[in-house]
């Protein structure tokens, strides 16, 4: 038995930040963290990029298209390019002997890699 239903609206300020995490079993994640309007303690959430991965070749698999087949080699050439950024800087902060989370803003020089940042 249904009495009906209505449309609500509701408005409310948010604050979003995203991160990426991978645990111990090496497993890795895109987190995100939801923070309402005057809230200290984000909501979370949390997915493993794998799971996501699978999702996204899933939806484009519905589409037998080259269109699908190019956003899928886009997608990969994107994090190709974002992995090569990534072990770049990591190799840049471990050789420099320098302390990367104290230091950085006046001790290193990242002009070589203006581009990848």
């Amino acid at each position: 038995m249904s009495l009906g239903s209505f449309s609500a609206e509701m408005r409310t300020d948010l604050h979003v930040e995203h991160d990426l995490e991978v645990n111990p079993e090496g497993k890795f994640f895109i987190l995100t963290f939801i923070y309402p309007e005057d809230r200290e303690e984000p909501l979370e959430g949390r997915v493993e990029f794998e799971e996501l991965v699978d999702e996204v070749i899933d939806f484009y698999r519905m589409f037998e298209s080259g269109d699908a087949v190019g956003q899928l080699y886009s997608i990969a050439h994107e994090l190709s390019r974002q992995a090569e950024r990534l072990r770049e800087v990591a190799g840049y902060l471990e050789g420099s002997g320098v302390d990367p989370w104290d230091q950085y803003d006046e001790d290193m020089d990242f002009s070589s890699l203006e581009e990848g940042l």
